[in-house]
């Protein structure tokens, strides 16, 4: 999918500031936090990009083929136990390409869709450590050719993590850190890939958090049609309580630099609900 797609966090505190889950949109995979047993979560978020631009193999930005995305898709999960989180994130993509100038075609399908489940490792009161596995099915829409990395093949695959979380205080503010390592790969010819996401939120008000995340690919660049490509991208926005169970989100990012990858750009808008 997109990258992503983006990524969505959701955060509960941890002793003193309440207890702990992040999520995050680009490929949807949660943080760290797992969720209360017999709680859970779900966030429904509808992106936009599009690009006209490309990095070349050396990470230059050059014109390609027009490229927008809509894409639609919910993050549920669900607190099986205090030590297991299950996880599924179904989604919906609309994709419009012009391979020809004057002339465009849209495709709507299946995006990026996975299942899993997160374990923890071990956790303090401030400190978590957990792993995570997903599937992803082989239902979702094929690459672009003219824009390479944004919408990889949707085949078979399947990604570990690990994953880290931090929950203390910075300069007086409520905040959290979450550092996730791991690697995906598939059963076809699509290059296979290590991930690093990074995500830190602050509490600026009891009700209102902002979120600052990077999220970063790297292929082994297994054959000559798919050669070796990364990706960086920034996401930046904020999340605002309602309400104990509902809270809305607003943001935009952007893929900063990369090697024989599109450049994506868009904003973003999510509905949280907590159950």
């Amino acid at each position: 999918m997109s990258l992503l797609r983006i990524f969505q966090v959701l955060v509960r505190a941890v002793a003193s500031i309440a207890a702990a889950m992040v999520f995050a949109q680009a490929g949807a995979h949660a943080g760290a936090f797992l969720a209360p047993a017999g709680e859970g979560e779900i966030i429904t978020t509808a992106t936009f990009s599009g690009s006209t631009r490309a990095f070349d193999n050396r990470h230059r930005l050059i014109p390609v083929s027009s490229y927008q995305k809509f894409e639609l898709g919910t993050y549920i999960e669900y607190g099986a136990t205090e030590w297991l989180t299950l996880v599924a994130s179904p989604s919906i993509d609309h994709i419009q390409t012009a391979p020809i100038p004057g002339r465009t075609q849209d495709t709507t399908g299946i995006g990026d869709t996975a299942i899993g489940a997160r374990l923890k490792i071990y956790q303090t009161e401030i400190l978590i450590f957990s792993v995570q596995g997903l599937l992803r099915p082989p239902l979702g829409l094929q690459t672009d050719p003219a824009t390479k990395s944004l919408d990889q093949s949707h085949s078979l695959t399947g990604e570990i993590r690990g994953l880290v979380g931090i929950s203390t205080a910075v300069w007086g503010y409520d905040s959290f850190a979450d550092f996730e390592a791991g690697y995906r790969w598939n059963d076809t010819v699509t290059p296979n890939e290590w991930r690093a996401d990074l995500t830190l939120g602050v509490h600026v008000t009891p009700v209102f958090m902002v979120l600052v995340q990077n999220f970063t690919a790297i292929s082994d660049g297994r054959t000559p049609l798919n050669p070796s490509y990364y990706w960086d991208k920034e996401q930046v926005s904020g999340v605002y309580a309602f309400s104990p169970r509902w809270s809305g989100q607003i943001g935009g990012f952007l893929t900063v630099a990369g090697r024989n990858a599109g450049r994506e750009l868009g904003p973003l808008a999510a509905l949280w609900y907590r159950f």
